[in-house]
Formats: structure tokens, C-alpha cells, sequence
């Protein structure tokens, strides 16, 4: 029964937070019917599709989270096989997950901004100075908007960053051997500078409240134990696919290995890359 009231409060949440848009819509749509518009109309049909959409993906996806856990209880046996490139050993660059979110949501706030700075207009308009706080959604959607800027200069400037394990996977109480590779990236541009390579064990637990009568979902993120180095650029290697550049962590045997991804109290491990670099830092 928790189950399913969870699933329909989440159902509720989207349908709540996605109401500018479908009800908009759903409102410009009627009244363009009755006064026989065809311009209107289509901006009803649009808001709506933008509303009604992502609530129709959230609906699918929790329709399918049962093949989803059983197709990873199959594979939970082994950490290293839950993504196809754990198991290539070849690691992508987090920030291009990160990029598709963050692109779908500046146009997902796109649509709203439009909704709602509409609404702020006409609510100023009619001397009610109380809707500029409508205005909180462009100035969010402007936020996402730098985020985009930025990531497309670091992306245009560096390429894509794989890490390309020696050995899959790793293991606690050994040494952690890989080469970082960035795709544009040149030895010219490193003279003088250093890699920081950070590795951190993060336990990560999650659990479900009631709040008045609804279940609710927390959770909180501990790092169990980190570690850091800098790594000249002296050993990086220009190879066709961009700069290779080697680095050796020791992994304290005392840590605990990645365990089951379904479990509420995960411990999983975390690498980070960076220099600073003219221009932009990588």
C-alpha cells in the first residue's frame, strides 16, 4: 500500500508542478474553441503537449521500474557490470549526463517562463505589482541557461573525458591505475600546471517518512573516506584520440568495495579530475 501511495504522490507532485502548463494550456485551448481562433488554439495545443508530456514519461517509468529491477538483480552480483562501460573499463565524463539534464530542463523552463511571464505581465499590467514574483521562474530558467553557456565552452574547449581503467574493476587495498583522456587537450597547454585527482568513498542511504499521512523520500550522502593527488603532466601522452595522462591512487584496504545498486544504504566510489587551466579551468 506504501508502494502504490508513493507512486501516486509522485504522480501528484509532477502533475502540481507541471499545472502552468497543461491547465494553461487546456484553458487557452477552450477559449480559442469558443472564439473560433486557430493561433490560440495552437499555443493551447502546445502548452498542453508541454505539460502533459513529461507527466506521460513519469507514467512510463514507473510502468517499467519492475523490468528495471529485475533486469538488475540478474546483474547485481557485480558492480562492475551494472553500466556497459564499467565493464569496458572505459569511464565517461559525468558532466555529459549532467548536460542532458540540464538541456532538457532550460527547455522545459523555457515553456513555463513563457506561461508565466505572460502571466506577470498582465498581472503588473493591472497594477497588481504581487506577480513579479512570477518572474522566479525566467530568473531560474536563467541560471540553467549559464549552466548551459558554461558546460558548452568546457565541452568546446577540452572535448569529451573518458578515464580508461588498467584493470576491471578496481579493488580496495590496491592500487588504482588509470590513464585520464581528454580529447582536445594538448601537452603545450599544461607547462607549469598540475592534475588534481581526487577518489572518494561515499556512502550513500535513503529511507522513507510519512509527513501527514503521505510517504516521503530522504536521503543523505556521507564520504566514508578520500583521498587526493597532483600529477605533473610529465608522463601525458598525445595519442589520436586526445591526452593520455597516467595516475596512481592507493586504495586503503580498510574501505568497503561497491556494493548492490538496489540497496538503500549504497557505497559506491567517485573520481574527480581538474587543473587549472587559462581561459576556463578543466
Amino acid at each position: 500500500m506504501a508502494e502504490g501511495e508513493s507512486k501516486a504522490a509522485k504522480i501528484g507532485c509532477v502533475a502540481i508542478f507541471l499545472s502552468p502548463l497543461w491547465a494553461g494550456g487546456l484553458w487557452t485551448l477552450v477559449q480559442a474553441i469558443r472564439t473560433e481562433q486557430i493561433a490560440p488554439a495552437i499555443l493551447g495545443v502546445c502548452l498542453f503537449g508541454a505539460g502533459a508530456f513529461p507527466l506521460y514519461l513519469v507514467l512510463i517509468s514507473i510502468r517499467q521500474q519492475p523490468q528495471r529491477e529485475a533486469f538488475y538483480k540478474d546483474m547485481r552480483a557485480i558492480p562492475a557490470e551494472w553500466k556497459p562501460e564499467w565493464s569496458s573499463g572505459r569511464l565517461q565524463d559525468q558532466t555529459v549526463e549532467a548536460a542532458s539534464v540540464i538541456n532538457a530542463m532550460t527547455i522545459f523552463l523555457a515553456g513555463i517562463s513563457l506561461v508565466f511571464g505572460f502571466l506577470a505581465f498582465v498581472t503588473v499590467r493591472q497594477g497588481a505589482w504581487a506577480g513579479l514574483v512570477l518572474l522566479v521562474v525566467p530568473l531560474i530558467l536563467a541560471g540553467f541557461v549559464i549552466a548551459k553557456i558554461r558546460g558548452s565552452m568546457r565541452r568546446k574547449r577540452f572535448g569529451k573525458s573518458e578515464l580508461l581503467l588498467d584493470e576491471t574493476p578496481a579493488h580496495v587495498g590496491e592500487t588504482l591505475r588509470a590513464n585520464l583522456i581528454v580529447e582536445k587537450l594538448r601537452p603545450e597547454e599544461l607547462a607549469g600546471k598540475t592534475f588534481n585527482f581526487r577518489v572518494s568513498s561515499i556512502r550513500r542511504r535513503t529511507w522513507t517518512e510519512r509527513y501527514h499521512g503521505s510517504p516521503t523520500t530522504r536521503s543523505d550522502s556521507t564520504v566514508l573516506w578520500a583521498g587526493s593527488q597532483d600529477v605533473l603532466p610529465v608522463s601525458a601522452v598525445l595519442k589520436e584520440d586526445g591526452l593520455w595522462q597516467p595516475v596512481a591512487l592507493e586504495i586503503p584496504k580498510v574501505q568497503q568495495a561497491t556494493n548492490d545498486a538496489l540497496e538503500n544504504d549504497k557505497v559506491y566510489w567517485q573520481l574527480e579530475a581538474s587543473a587549472s587551466l587559462p581561459g576556463i579551468d578543466y
